[in-house]
């Protein structure tokens, strides 16, 4: 078991991330400009995708079982990061 913390900018309204299997989402916050997460992963498990939604404020958020991962705030907007359960 090798046990770090990677680094996975969010590029879009939705976001699919091929991250190794059962990481764990530490932290959400802006960075470089992009809503970013940092997770605790294990680097030898094989990657599985994952699907991220960023939501303003007021917005709709997607159909279906979701989970609810961060809010980070970028300058006058608030974001709200989801992840689609499978």
């Amino acid at each position: 078991m090798s046990q770090t913390i990677w680094k996975y900018a969010l590029d879009g309204t939705v976001t699919e991330r091929d991250m190794p299997f059962m990481a764990y989402i530490v932290y959400a916050d802006m960075q470089g400009g992009f809503p970013t997460l940092w997770a605790m992963v294990d680097s030898d498990l094989p990657l599985e995708k994952r699907i991220f939604h960023i939501v303003g404020t007021g917005s709709v958020f997607p159909a279906g079982e979701i989970d609810y991962i961060g809010t980070v705030m970028d300058g006058p907007f608030v974001w709200h990061i989801v992840e689609e359960r499978s």
